[in-house]
C-alpha cells in the first residue's frame, strides 16, 4: 500500500519556496534598481498569504506544476543516464576490448582442468567478520 503524502504541508511547502523564490528576484531587482521589483516583492506576499491561509486557491497551481515536474523528471533521467552512457561507459568499455583487457578473466582455455581459483587461507579474525556487516 502506497504511502499518502500530505497534500496541505506540500501545499505550503510549495508556496513558502515559491515566496522565496519571487522574494529573492524582488531583492535581486531593488538591488539593481528595477522597476519589477515591487511587484515581485507583491507577489511573493500573496504566494505565501495563499499558501498559509487560502490553500484550495493554490491546488491546481500546485497540481500543474507537480505534472511539470514529472514529466521533466522522466525526461531528464533518460537524458542523463544516455549522456552518461555515452560518454563514460561506451568508450572505456571499447578501449578496453581493443586492449584486450579482461578484468574477470573469463577467457575461455581448453586445456584447463578446472577455473576454480584458490585462494590462501587465512586465521578467523573476529575484527574482519564485525567488519562486514
Amino acid at each position: 500500500m502506497a504511502k499518502r503524502r500530505d497534500e496541505n504541508k506540500d501545499l505550503r511547502n510549495f508556496c513558502l519556496a515559491l515566496g522565496v523564490l519571487l522574494g529573492g528576484f524582488a531583492a535581486l531587482g531593488w538591488y539593481n534598481q528595477r522597476a519589477f521589483w515591487l511587484y515581485l516583492a507583491g507577489g511573493a506576499a500573496l504566494v505565501v498569504a495563499l499558501g498559509l491561509f487560502a490553500k484550495p486557491a493554490v491546488r491546481p497551481v500546485f497540481r500543474g506544476w507537480m505534472w511539470l515536474a514529472q514529466k521533466l523528471n522522466w525526461f531528464t533521467t533518460r537524458l542523463l543516464l544516455t549522456v552518461i552512457w555515452l560518454v563514460i561507459f561506451l568508450p572505456v568499455g571499447l578501449v578496453l576490448r581493443l586492449l584486450r583487457v579482461d578484468f574477470f578473466d573469463r577467457r575461455w582455455e581448453p586445456g584447463k582442468a578446472s577455473y576454480w581459483r584458490e585462494r590462501p587461507a587465512t586465521p578467523y579474525d573476529r575484527r574482519r567478520t564485525e567488519r562486514l556487516g
